[in-house]
């Protein structure tokens, strides 16, 4: 049951300040900083360096003919994020605490009276997604026969998704492997023994791509031949009106002005930019086409809810 939240000025929106998650809100930090999203100065973006200092780099959304379309997002309102990452935000969301928030596809699918998706964004992937992955100490047989090898996997508590998506493969490959949610994830990773793994995401994930792990969806799309929608927009019903074209606006603001967008993540995550660039325009999907609904579908039958 979702619970209203008191009346407040403009629109809450939580958002996860990971790179695969950036380009649905990228615009919508550029307006909050400018106050009124429609206001007709250019929009101020803040974004980190890799030291973490923040940094102010002007960003006119207003630019091109899209752009400027797109600043018509919701004139009247004024926009507040609230960053965290994807399972903190459910439990806003659900509190009424935010209006809006970037969560794990499985919280929507567990918790859906009241709520709705936006019907065309997302975060998914297809073949691969790299920013999901099962760590072990080293990687000595395939996916399936190692697992078996495996008695306790560590998960990340920042996103359900992926621990959902694992929990299906694990039944597919009939494992019986015991989880335990932890919340130091980074700091694990060195540490595994041989009979353990553990499964990390977003931005740590990305950190440690040298060390010994599996990309879960790319062994995901082995077993099923199905892509994967780990996040979605969700907001209370009574809002959609208003935030389907705030957050479609938002998106085309982005993509009108994605080369300086690329760049401005590139500086604030940290990640090379071709890696950064090929992650945000080849690994990752953002918009939620048929083909990702049905990848969505299949997945809530897998997990029977």
């Amino acid at each position: 049951m979702v619970r209203r939240s008191s009346p407040q000025v403009g629109l809450r929106i939580g958002v996860v300040d990971y790179l695969n998650a950036y380009p649905l809100w990228a615009a919508l930090e550029a307006a909050e900083n400018s106050g009124l999203i429609g206001e007709s100065s250019p929009a101020r973006e803040i974004h980190s360096n890799k030291s973490g200092a923040n940094a102010l780099g002007a960003v006119d959304i207003h630019s091109s003919k899209t752009g400027a379309d797109a600043t018509l997002l919701v004139e009247e309102n004024r926009v507040e994020l609230i960053r965290g990452v994807p399972s903190f935000l459910a439990g806003e969301l659900l509190a009424g605490r935010v209006d809006a928030a970037l969560i794990s596809s499985v919280e929507y699918l567990r918790h859906r009276e009241g709520l709705s998706y936006h019907p065309g964004l997302c975060i998914s992937a297809a073949h691969e997604v790299k920013s999901i992955r099962l760590f072990v100490q080293s990687v000595r047989q395939p996916f399936a026969a190692q697992l078996r090898t495996i008695q306790k996997i560590y998960t990340d508590i920042s996103s359900r998704s992926s621990v959902a998506q694992l929990q299906v493969m694990l039944a597919e490959l009939k494992a019986n492997t015991v989880l335990e949610e932890i919340t130091n994830a980074g700091q694990r990773i060195a540490v595994l023994k041989e009979d353990e793994a553990l499964l990390s995401i977003g931005d740590t994930a990305l950190a440690h791509l040298s060390d010994p792990s599996y990309d879960l969806q790319r062994e995901y799309f082995g077993l099923f031949a199905h892509g994967f929608v780990y996040a979605l927009w969700v907001f209370r019903e009574g809002l959609r009106a208003s935030l389907v074209p705030l957050l479609s606006n938002a998106y085309e603001v982005y993509k009108a002005d994605q080369p300086r967008y690329l760049q401005l993540a590139t500086e604030r995550f940290g990640f090379p930019a071709e890696f950064t660039r090929t992650y945000l325009t080849e690994i990752i999907h953002h918009e939620l086409s048929a083909e990702r609904k049905a990848d969505l579908d299949f997945f809530a039958a897998k997990l029977k809810i």
